[in-house]
């Protein structure tokens, strides 16, 4: 019937809204310099669409965002800190190469090789977000890729799973390729 949503599609429809908000702005001419914060948001908007094991789930409290690579993302992930996404605040804390990953439940890399974070990370169930060339296929969660002046997501499902991180399908929709 022509009106009426189904269960979930106005949540859908609200999510793919969204993506396509981000994608028209860092086409608009001019926004370029936008990139870091619309990463930004799209970091902010994983966190709630991806569910953490138990024990961290029933935890609450903080859900630390570590920030390994160049500055600016770090400045721009750094306003997230205090929000809140379902039961916890954010914590956004940057790091270097060398720094432990305890405590971290997402991670973003970007300027940086990730090959020495993703091997220390394959055990710990840390959501690994990057914009660095073939992220995913690497064994990282989530690669942003800039399309001509649009980002898109990659998914690595299974290296999500063996992280014990589920993802909604609704984001799982949204993404350009999920492994």
């Amino acid at each position: 019937m022509k009106g009426i949503d189904r269960p979930g599609q106005t949540g859908r429809r609200l999510l793919w809204g969204f993506v396509a908000y981000l994608g028209l702005l860092i086409s608009i001419p001019g926004h370029a310099e936008e990139e870091a914060r619309l990463k930004a948001a799209f970091i902010y908007n994983f966190t709630k669409y991806v569910t953490w094991p138990l024990s961290i789930e029933q935890a609450s409290g903080k859900l630390r965002v570590c920030v390994l690579g160049k500055e600016a993302f770090t400045d721009e992930l750094s306003q997230l800190s205090g929000r809140e996404v379902r039961t916890f605040s954010l914590e956004v804390v940057p790091l270097q190469v060398a720094d432990s990953l305890d405590g971290c439940h997402v991670l973003f890399v970007s300027g940086v090789n990730p090959r020495k974070v993703l091997s220390a990370s394959t055990t710990m169930p840390i959501l690994t977000i990057s914009d660095e060339p073939d992220f995913v296929s690497r064994g990282g969660i989530i690669g942003l890729v800039t399309e001509g002046r649009r980002i898109r997501f990659d998914i690595n499902l299974g290296t999500a799973r063996e992280a014990q991180l589920q993802i909604s399908s609704r984001l799982l929709q949204l993404a350009r390729r999920v492994e």
